[in-house]
């Protein structure tokens, strides 16, 4: 097969139509494009079709591209890329250029992105493709655009834009004419840019690409606050912010948010301003946005400061210190990964020329002996084969692994809620005798003949209260005791927390004669979390500290006591649990929060209550510490962010 032939084969059919379904949902759906691809990649590997394995590949790339996460999204277009260069497949390896390009491009390593957009358009001879060539010109009319070259720029969107209308490409149009609008507003020819901007969303939305439309209406909104025409900003504004809630794009709605709020500081309307600002820095933190998060608290810091809330300003001032400082030590890792992951391509590429080179070497040598050579062809693609094969067995594992781990935290969970049935029953069991002991009375009354109306919706009304208790006693534990994998955060009361996690423990402790004291502020202590997840710690650090005691002590000593303190300071909130057990020595305290390890029997606990607390705290941006001695006690100590201490 010569190089033309190889190059304009296709995957095998029914690889085919997955690949085109991922290609409509890499925009709108990054995820299901991933997993939509990862069936395309299985299906190439059941049929040996190495071109469906090349294209599955990139594509899983763009859906993690679409995500941001651009560490996976390289490592699978160099796959397809290596892939595509074995193949010959030249439609393949020019995509994969460009999205390599696109990769180096959002890391601001434009030179590398540059020489990535190069090798696609050197291929335009060789192999034509009118839509890649525009989409590549866009990209690096927006290197250029960056780099502050604007003629440059100018003269690539241009030059796309020609392209997209010859060939009727509306895709690539409207990214030309919204480059070109960007562009000719930021020299502040804000009329002309506004007229590409509106012809780029009519396009946008004959083509359904919401994520562009809404890219267009927050420009536009721009340039009419540029020439403080705040109507017609607040029209787009509105516009914008509606279909990115409606399509759940965060990222674009938090920058939409701030961009709102500063069309209230235009018009001195400060409390919207705020409010705004809030919301903004609410999506911003709660998505990892920290560059959008930082600029909302700046804003945020200066609008309070002009309102005398000092005390409020620092705050905010402190947390956008705080995210700069992350971003300044962030960035300088990502420079240092992305210098390491340059080194370990040009080192696999040297590899490869390497390899090429000796197998011409080697090919030369053998031109006499070519059954000998069709033999180790042969055996090369079983080794591939059992390779793929043995990969795919490595992540099924994995997963199998994963699933088990899970199993095991719930496990540990339902543990707990079993030592803790008898004081579950205890509280259960109390309304019940109330409940019975009111239908006695009842019935005693109904036998004297003097029953009233009145005597009968008091009692009704008694009988609900306790059949509610029991129903959120029951409720609760149901809750608690689910396997929560959502993980959803609300802002909840700790006090409320620590006392549902008494409540289920305290009748084993009176059983036990372990007098149970906690210290609290008399207002709610707000945290944002997942209860039942927090609760899960209490509860654990509750049972430990149970545990301890029982070891040191007989049943009836009365010197047995856990005590639970809670406060604010320094910006945390500090929850401690004591207790007068048995304590830990220091050599076992460096590995209480290892998975699996523990100093109980078997019929005591998995090893899992530290490593899970561990994790559940690390989670919410806390911390987990232990101080002990032996045969004097234990004090764990949970640290929470103190985020509600203004309200």
């Amino acid at each position: 097969m010569n190089q033309n032939s190889k190059s304009q084969s296709n995957p095998h059919p029914k690889v085919i139509p997955l690949i085109r379904e991922a290609y409509k949902q890499m925009t709108s759906n990054p995820q299901l494009c991933i997993e939509t691809s990862t069936r395309a990649l299985a299906i190439a590997k059941r049929y040996k079709d190495p071109l469906g394995k090349g294209h599955a590949l990139m594509h899983i790339g763009l859906g993690c591209l679409h995500k941001g996460e651009l560490d996976s999204a390289l490592a699978y277009f160099h796959q397809a890329e290596h892939i595509f260069k074995e193949t010959q497949h030249l439609i393949g390896l020019r995509s994969v250029y460009n999205n390599i390009g696109v990769v180096y491009h959002q890391w601001n390593d434009r030179d590398k992105a540059l020489e990535y957009y190069g090798k696609t358009l050197s291929m335009e001879e060789a192999l034509p493709e009118p839509r890649l060539r525009i989409n590549t010109l866009n990209n690096i009319g927006n290197i250029h655009y960056w780099a502050h070259d604007f003629e440059s720029a100018h003269n690539c969107f241009l030059r796309a834009l020609e392209e997209a209308d010859k060939i009727d490409f509306p895709y690539g149009k409207s990214l030309s004419l919204a480059s070109m609008g960007d562009l000719l507003i930021k020299q502040e020819r804000v009329d002309e840019g506004l007229i590409f901007l509106k012809q780029a969303i009519e396009l946008r939305k004959k083509t359904n690409n919401i994520h562009g439309l809404i890219h267009d209406l927050h420009s536009i909104a721009g340039a009419y606050m540029g020439n403080n025409d705040l109507q017609e900003a607040e029209t787009c504004l509105e516009q914008a912010r509606s279909l990115a809630k409606e399509n759940n794009y965060k990222r674009l709605l938090a920058s939409i948010l701030l961009s709102y709020a500063e069309l209230y500081k235009l018009r001195n309307e400060q409390e919207n301003q705020i409010a705004l600002l809030e919301e903004c820095i609410g999506y911003a933190t709660a998505e990892n946005y920290r560059d959008t998060a930082a600029n909302a608290l700046r804003e945020l810091a200066q609008a309070y400061e002009e309102r005398r809330e000092l005390k409020k300003a620092l705050k905010s001032y402190w947390q956008y210190q705080e995210i700069k400082n992350y971003l300044i030590d962030e960035n300088k890792n990502l420079s240092i990964h992305q210098l390491r992951m340059q080194m370990e391509v040009a080192e696999r590429e040297r590899e490869m020329a390497l390899i090429r080179k000796t197998n011409l070497t080697l090919e030369k040598k053998n031109r006499q002996i070519n059954r000998q050579q069709s033999k180790l062809e042969i055996a090369d693609e079983k080794l591939r084969y059992w390779n793929s094969e043995l990969e795919q067995r490595v992540r099924e594992e994995v997963a199998k692994q994963q699933q088990q781990q899970q199993l095991l935290i719930q496990k540990s969970k339902l543990e707990s809620l079993g030592r803790l049935a008898a004081g579950i029953a205890h509280e259960i069991n109390q309304p019940l005798g109330m409940i019975s002991l009111g239908i006695q009375n009842l019935l005693d009354q109904l036998e004297t003949g003097i029953l009233d109306i009145g005597y009968i919706e008091k009692k009704a009304h008694y009988f609900n209260e306790n059949l509610n208790r029991i129903r959120k006693i029951i409720e609760h534990v149901r809750l608690f005791s689910r396997d929560q994998q959502d993980d959803t955060v609300a802002k909840t009361d700790l006090i409320e927390i620590v006392q549902n996690a008494l409540s289920m423990i305290s009748l084993q402790c009176k059983n036990q004669s372990i007098l149970l004291d906690f210290e609290h502020p008399h207002r709610a202590v707000y945290i944002l979390a997942n209860k039942y997840r927090v609760e899960q710690v209490v509860l654990n650090l509750l049972s430990n500290a149970q545990d301890a005691i029982e070891e040191r002590f007989d049943r009836f000593h009365d010197q047995k006591r856990i005590a639970i303190y809670l406060k604010s300071e320094s910006g945390k909130i500090a929850l401690r649990i004591r207790d007068n057990g048995v304590g830990i020595s220091e050599e076992l305290k460096q590995q209480i929060f290892d998975p699996f390890f523990s100093t109980k029997s078997e019929n005591k606990g998995t090893g899992l209550g530290l490593s899970i607390c561990y994790g559940i705290v690390n989670d919410l941006g806390g911390n987990i510490a232990c101080e002990s001695t032996l045969e004097t006690g234990t004090t764990m100590t949970v640290e929470f962010p103190d985020l509600f201490s203004g309200d």
